[in-house]
């Protein structure tokens, strides 16, 4: 996809027991999320298994919890 860096603006719902749900989920090594903005959910952006993840130029704002979450990962990058 292209176009301005933060034009993609992803609001989570909140699950069937009106719980914030998780912006972006990653579970796969090697990716790259570039350019989001996360506003609200749970967390931001949370990581699990996810070796060598990159994110770059993206925005957590106003979540439950944390912007960005790591777990179980190695060698990620946030810029």
């Amino acid at each position: 996809a292209t176009g301005a860096a933060n034009s993609v603006i992803i609001a989570p719902p909140n699950d069937t027991e009106d719980k914030p749900q998780v912006g972006i989920l990653v579970t796969h090594p090697g990716l790259l999320i570039e350019r989001f903005v996360v506003l609200g959910g749970s967390h931001g952006i949370k990581a699990t298994g996810a070796d060598g993840l990159r994110i770059r130029g993206c925005k957590a704002i106003a979540q439950e919890f944390n912007g960005f979450t790591v777990e179980q990962t190695s060698g990620v990058t946030i810029e």
